[in-house]
């Protein structure tokens, strides 16, 4: 169905044929239908090919509606209106329990297609295999005290045990779900640009080629980039992170409380834009490796946003632990130069001058950022995921209501497309109107 509004809704189905991947192949109507009857269509299957159905191309068989585009301009999206009374369900169920079975996983597949499902699938494995680390932890901050060594080591031999067995996993569930080298019959992206056209020797079918040597050549362009954003960011973050050096270490004078707050604030201020702007950028540097499918383009995007969120997640920590802890007592001293941003509020120079010899190190500092990393961090993600956007989206709402109320009052707008609706579909259509309101969910996103 062709929605009325701009957006899809944050947990609705999307019927993407690289979110629900699952095939079945028939060569007569007899065995189709035999193949219907033994295993009938789930939900994610059925809207899958409603959704081809819709969007395909003419040629392949479907009506060819490709939302904001060409003739179809005025079509802002196509997608699955949510089932209320299921997802009531589904929560109360899942509330009351703490892990996903086989038959749970199962049914998200069923629901909602093998990609979401796989994400449950590893976000799961993950978590439960954080439980030993986190007791391991435990254990080692009282028993081997701060740095150890042996934290570290089997850290890292943790890390690599759930990498090999989510690895085994994955091939399990793939075989369990159908889906064991889906990858190589995927379709093209809408935006894919080829260059010439050549026959299949084994199926005879006209293949589009983009070449190999050309995508390699722009995949190049990623060094740069990965050059850059690190250049650009790290800057930032250093700089940020000389101000607080500065001002929590060697600044003594008024509201030394209240000034060491101020590179968070500019990296609160900052930070946002410039990853925009980068995340932008690596999008159509990514639009211009032009790849042939929508399982390629996310796995080149995935990769450029990485670098971005690796720069800006651990690089002060690498600061702190690389920089300052071993060489703080040297480079310390020359800091002075910061000094400019809390110099309206000091009293007098030598509140200003950082000490020449003496200074120690604060060996809490790492200890602080990793507290700071690993919860209160996460406490501020899940607020900016969760509860920010349906604000934002209460708040975009109420706003345009004002608006609709001051233009109405002034006799210069459109009447609201709601008071030409039916009375009997009046309450359907408020609810259509309100899903397409909501972000579009894109599990990649989530990985």
């Amino acid at each position: 169905m062709a929605s009325p509004g701009p957006k899809s809704p944050a947990l609705q189905t999307n019927m993407d044929v690289d979110y629900v991947i699952s095939y079945r192949f028939a060569t007569t109507e007899k065995e189709t239908r035999r193949a219907l009857e033994a295993e009938p269509l789930h939900e994610a299957e059925r809207l899958r090919i409603i959704y081809q159905l819709i969007t395909n191309p003419v040629t392949e068989g479907g009506a060819g509606i490709t939302p904001k585009e060409g003739e179809w301009e005025n079509v802002e999206s196509v997608f699955a209106l949510h089932d209320h009374a299921y997802n009531k369900e589904w929560i109360k169920k899942w509330s009351t329990q703490y892990v996903l079975k086989p038959k749970d996983l199962d049914e998200i597949r069923d629901r909602l297609g093998e990609k979401i499902a796989f994400y449950f699938a590893f976000t799961q494995s993950y978590f439960t295999f954080l439980l030993f680390p986190a007791a391991f932890g435990l254990s080692a901050w009282l028993l081997l005290g701060h740095f150890s060594s042996v934290y570290a080591v089997v850290n890292c031999l943790w890390c690599v045990i759930f990498v090999e067995y989510w690895k085994h996993q994955e091939v399990d569930l793939a075989v369990r779900w159908g889906v064991r080298g889906v990858s190589s019959i995927q379709t093209k992206r809408r935006d894919y640009k080829h260059e010439k056209e050549t026959t299949d020797p084994v199926t005879g079918e006209t293949v589009q080629v983009f070449p190999a040597t050309k995508r390699l050549q722009r995949q190049l362009l990623q060094v740069p980039f990965a050059i850059g954003a690190v250049l650009i960011l790290g800057t930032l973050i250093a700089t940020c992170f000389g101000i607080e050096i500065f001002i929590s270490e060697i600044y003594n004078g008024p509201l030394k409380s209240v000034l060491v707050f101020l590179p968070t604030g500019i990296l609160t201020t900052v930070m946002p834009v410039l990853q925009g702007v980068l995340t932008n950028f690596a999008t159509q540097l990514t639009t211009l490796e032009n790849y042939e499918t929508d399982a390629a383009y996310e796995t080149a995007m995935t990769q450029k946003i990485f670098v971005l969120n690796f720069i800006t997640s651990y690089l002060p920590l690498a600061l702190t632990a690389f920089v300052y802890v071993p060489f703080g007592q040297i480079i310390v001293p020359y800091l002075d130069v910061f000094s400019l941003t809390v110099r309206p509020f000091a009293e007098n120079e030598k509140q200003l001058q950082a000490p020449r010899s003496g200074f120690t190190i604060n060996p809490g500092r790492l200890r602080k950022q990793m507290i700071y990393f690993a919860v209160t961090a996460q406490i501020v993600n899940l607020g900016m995921e969760v509860i920010v956007p349906y604000l934002k989206r209460q708040g975009f709402s109420k706003y345009k209501e004002l608006q609709s109320e001051r233009a109405a009052k002034r006799g210069g707008t459109a009447p609201s497309p709601s008071e030409s609706d039916a009375p009997e579909e009046a309450e359907f259509l408020a609810r259509v109107r309100s899903e397409a309101e909501l972000d579009v969910y894109d599990v990649q996103t989530d990985l």
